[in-house]
């Protein structure tokens, strides 16, 4: 059980058959109203792309974790610093972008770790990384194609090609195996450039079609990564054989965008490149 408590006001909204409630401290109206519309928003477009939210309710709640989230079935929290107002740009974009982003992420766990469970211990990257690549897609959708490439230049590639030859490794593995600096790098960023390969090498459709069938078919279960390989494949037809790719042989950014900055890079980011038709996957 999960239990938060103070001085909370509320606004709410309804959304694919949901009440979706924001829950907020006093002075903090605005920004509570704005995450109440990304948490709807995301909820409608998850529901389309994935399969419907099956609760009827969502409570997104202010808490005290700084610029961070955390997600609870039902239940997802986000930071109170994203509520203060409008702070300094950053490499990674303004506070409401960054507001946008990680409301996005967590209600994105709704579907992944929330109805599609798996074991967060073992092998966080499979929920972490989907919910990551959800939200960029919820975030395409709302600021359009070049600023969700700006943000997956500043959030993912950058940092990842900054840590080249320090940082990198097998992602899944349990979480005990990581620091933080390689949590953060491994399991958000390269999880999540794994399904934009995946994306980009099955196209739209396919791939939606593959996240729809993982959904309806492991509601209520708990999950392994294999159960999610093998759905792909399946689904999709491709030859996974070659599962198991170190990342140096998958995510290469072109010598044009390294260490770019992330506001003059509007044209498409480079994606992992592929071999024979087959992904190569940064989860080994």
């Amino acid at each position: 059980m999960t239990v938060i408590a103070g001085p909370f006001q509320a606004v709410s909204e309804s959304a694919a058959g949901a009440t979706v409630t924001s829950y907020y401290l006093p002075g903090h109206e605005a920004a509570a109203r704005l995450v109440l519309a990304h948490a709807t928003a995301s909820l409608r477009l998850y529901s389309d792309t994935f399969g419907l939210y099956p609760y009827t309710e969502l409570d997104v709640v202010e808490a005290p974790l700084n610029f961070r989230g955390m997600e609870y079935s039902g239940l997802a929290l986000i930071g109170e610093d994203l509520y203060q107002g409008d702070q300094p740009e950053t490499a990674a974009g303004s506070t409401r972008s960054r507001l946008a982003f990680l409301v996005a992420h967590e209600v994105a766990h709704q579907w992944w770790y929330g109805v599609v469970g798996n074991n967060p211990y073992q092998s966080p990257w499979l929920d972490e990384g989907m919910a990551e690549y959800s939200a960029f897609e919820y975030y395409r959708s709302v600021f359009g194609e070049s600023e969700a490439q700006r943000l997956m230049t500043a959030r993912w590639l950058i940092p990842f090609d900054s840590a080249a030859g320090v940082i990198d490794g097998i992602v899944d593995r349990p979480a005990a195996d990581f620091n933080p600096a390689s949590y953060e790098l491994l399991v958000y960023a390269k999880a999540a450039l794994f399904f934009n390969a995946l994306r980009e090498q099955l196209g739209d459709a396919k791939y939606r079609q593959v996240m729809q069938t993982y959904y309806l078919e492991n509601r209520y279960k708990i999950v392994t990564p294999q159960t999610f390989l093998v759905t792909a494949q399946r689904v999709s037809g491709e030859n996974f054989k070659s599962i198991g790719g170190r990342v140096a042989e998958v995510i290469s950014i072109p010598p044009s965008r390294r260490h770019c900055s992330p506001a003059a890079s509007t044209s498409s980011t480079a994606s992992p490149p592929m071999s024979a038709g087959r992904i190569l996957s940064p989860v080994r």
